[in-house]
């Protein structure tokens, strides 16, 4: 056979294989198209603006305000400020916290060391005031990006977890020189802020705003029943507690789609980039049966698992559900690439529910408590 049949012949296998691979990755496309339009149409959003509180007025919003809208930017001023707020650089600090219990129940603060901690705590009064000001605005955007710069957008609010370090500390020195008015208002400011940022519908802010409820619950388990505090305190304290009302499954539900949203655009911004595109594969039309498959393997199952019930979006999770899912995708040990780069949002939170709900029964135990206290001292 003449050279040229060969070559042909070739040609025509190689316009074949690059016709199927179009074809197959045109196919995937479609699959995730219509899988966005169905769910679309029955209520759900799949992107992040949908899925955040109500935008307020830029004078209602927390993330807006001067003082949190500063560390937001990234202002290095203000998140040194930040460094130095932390307790850790206060003489003794660290050793106290290193005596705590078994239990995790931190020993009473020594008397120098409360004094010492008070004093640090008066050079960031005005920090405190401002962020309880911020807190007192009814916005719970804690982003400043706007759709299609979102990823990053919500990762400044880790800075945050210097002030309840310094909430932490100032609570349990105002538990050692007797002060139930400044111990009150450094608990209700950290269970504000926990209401704050746990109504934002961001992971991150999720995270943080339980830390600052962690401390106030730690607090409030250090309170002794022989202190005598009046129960004008204590009633304060139980009206903090329940402060956020919104169910942790809720809670979650949204954070879901928020965080999906997120590593959506992140999809996106990597299936526009050069680099990311030709590490995945060199062809073209891989790359886009790739990308297409990640976006369907990161919202298929989960909305049908976990986010929908009967074929209708749910407001709430079933713990249950969740935790069989999360555990499925991480036992899948040889799954493809495109499976694997999908499912790298659920890595991310599948461990955080758990530890949040065992805070949750926290709170329910500190409740009872400081009811059964009340109720003892009003006889």
């Amino acid at each position: 056979m003449k050279s040229w049949i060969w070559v042909l012949l070739l040609g025509g296998l190689a316009t074949l294989c690059w016709v199927a691979l179009d074809i197959r990755a045109s196919s995937r496309e479609q699959l995730w198209k219509e899988f966005v339009t169905k769910w679309e149409a029955r209520g759900e959003s799949f992107g992040v603006e949908g899925n955040l509180p109500p935008e307020l007025p830029e004078a209602e919003e927390f993330v807006t305000h001067w003082w949190v809208h500063a560390i937001a930017k990234g202002e290095s001023a203000s998140l040194a400020r930040l460094k130095k707020m932390k307790p850790d650089v206060i003489l003794g600090y660290r050793e106290w916290q290193d005596s705590a219990g078994e239990d995790g129940i931190f020993p009473m603060m020594p008397d120098d060391l409360a004094d010492r901690v008070r004093a640090h705590g008066e050079e960031y009064q005005p920090d405190l005031a401002a962020f309880a000001e911020a807190l007192d605005r009814p916005g719970y955007r804690v982003s400043l990006a706007k759709p299609g710069g979102i990823g990053a957008g919500f990762t400044w609010v880790k800075e945050l977890a210097a002030v309840s370090k310094l909430l932490d500390a100032l609570s349990h020195s105002a538990i050692a020189r007797d002060d139930s008015a400044e111990f009150t208002c450094i608990t209700v400011v950290a269970l504000r802020a926990g209401k704050k940022l746990r109504g934002s519908n961001s992971l991150m802010a999720m995270v943080v705003g339980a830390g600052f409820e962690s401390v106030a619950y730690q607090s409030l388990e250090r309170i002794s029943s022989l202190r005598r505090w009046p129960d004008s305190e204590l009633r304060k304290w139980l009206a903090a507690l329940d402060l956020r009302k919104r169910p942790l499954a809720e809670e979650f539900a949204a954070t879901l789609r928020v965080e999906r949203g997120v590593h959506l655009q992140m999809i996106l911004d990597w299936e526009t980039s050069p680099v990311t595109r030709n590490a995945i594969s060199k062809i073209p039309a891989n790359q886009r049966y790739n990308f297409a498959q990640a976006k369907l393997a990161l919202c298929e199952e989960l909305e049908e698992a976990v986010l929908s019930d009967g074929g209708k979006p749910k407001k709430s999770i079933d713990p249950a559900k969740w935790k069989r899912f999360g555990d499925d995708i991480v036992a899948r040990k040889d799954e493809g690439a495109a499976d694997g780069l999908g499912h790298l949002f659920i890595s991310n939170v599948r461990g955080i529910f758990e530890p949040l709900s065992s805070l949750e029964n926290d709170r329910a135990i500190i409740r009872a408590r400081l009811e059964s206290e009340l109720q003892r001292m009003s006889k």
